[in-house]
Order: C-alpha cells, then sequence, then structure tokens
C-alpha cells in the first residue's frame, strides 16, 4: 500500500495518513536560534575586533620604545667612539707622521687603534682636500681618490670640528652601509 494521500484511502488527520507510519518533518532551525546564532557571531567578531586592535596599538607602541632604546644607545656609542677618535687624532706622533707624510709611522696608530677597538670596521685618513691618503684594513685601489663629496668630508670640513656622518655605502668590500666618525688632525 502507498501512504501517499488518495481521497480513496484512509482519513487524513492532521500530518498523518491512517494506516501509515507518521510522517517526519524535515530538520529545522526556528528563526530565533539564527537569530541567536548571528547575534553571537557578531559579538564574537567585535569582541575580537577590539582585541585585534588593542593588540596592534600595544606592539606599535613597543616597537617605538624599542627604536627609542635603541637610538639613545646607538648616539651614546657614537659619541664613545667619537671621543676615542679625537683622541688619537691629538697624538703628537701621529699628527708629525701625517704632517710628514709618513704612512707607515701613520699606519701604525690606525693599526694600534683597529687592535685596541675591534668593534670598529675600517680607519682612513684623508688629506684636507677630501682625498683618501691611507686606510685600514688596506685598499691600495681606494688611496688617492677624491671624497670630497662625501656627507662625513662635508662634514668635518665645514668647521673643521668632529663629526658623525650619514650613512653611506663603502667602496671597499663588503660594500655595505657603514658611518664615519670623524675629527681633523691637527
Amino acid at each position: 500500500t502507498s501512504c501517499r494521500p488518495h481521497a480513496k484511502r484512509g482519513i487524513m488527520e492532521g500530518n498523518a495518513i491512517e494506516g501509515c507510519p507518521p510522517r517526519k518533518e524535515p530538520f529545522s532551525l526556528k528563526p530565533w536560534i539564527w537569530v541567536t546564532l548571528f547575534s553571537a557571531l557578531i559579538i564574537i567578531s567585535v569582541v575580537g575586533y577590539y582585541h585585534w586592535k588593542r593588540e596592534i596599538q600595544r606592539t606599535i607602541q613597543n616597537n617605538r620604545l624599542m627604536a627609542h632604546s635603541i637610538a639613545r644607545l646607538t648616539l651614546e656609542r657614537q659619541k664613545t667612539i667619537s671621543s676615542l677618535v679625537q683622541s688619537y687624532c691629538l697624538r703628537p706622533l701621529l699628527i708629525r707622521a701625517v704632517m710628514k707624510g709618513d704612512s707607515e709611522g701613520a699606519l701604525q696608530h690606525l693599526l694600534n687603534l683597529k687592535a685596541n677597538h675591534p668593534e670598529i670596521d675600517g680607519l682612513f685618513i684623508s688629506d684636507p682636500k677630501g682625498t683618501l691618503w691611507l686606510n685600514v684594513p688596506t685598499d691600495k685601489k681606494s688611496h688617492g681618490k677624491d671624497f670630497s663629496h662625501r656627507d662625513w668630508y662635508q662634514g668635518v670640513s665645514k668647521d673643521w670640528k668632529p663629526y658623525i656622518s650619514a650613512a653611506y655605502k663603502r667602496i671597499i668590500d663588503p660594500q655595505d652601509l657603514a658611518i664615519a666618525v670623524c675629527a681633523p688632525i691637527r
């Protein structure tokens, strides 16, 4: 027998047909359940967004503090190196070697400075016009080159006072960025 409603077979009572098992309705959520789920999703999204925004702001603040601390430490380190370079530039034997054009005598002072302060990558001496005279590590290809266009030369030669340059690309290997801490030899 078929459980489809026919005019001749059985009597329909509500949702069931006499003599047939009750018909099952497909599962459906009531509208209020959908509203509840949607509301919960919105609340979770809003809370998550504000949490994410707060964490981003906290990260930015931490990065600013870290950058400020690093900048302060870098400045202090540059001041220390500047004082060190100035003290070497005041050495009478170095001044005498430079004035006489004694590259071997001046080189000994640069080697001594490099040996006692390995954190310094390189050292050089230029003439008053910005032409490189001597460097450590020694790179003879750069000797005699004019660097008067470089920031370090323009800064130190402006008033012939110590100067910390902006970053520049080195000409010797490794050709990475460097800053020059300069002081005149008098």
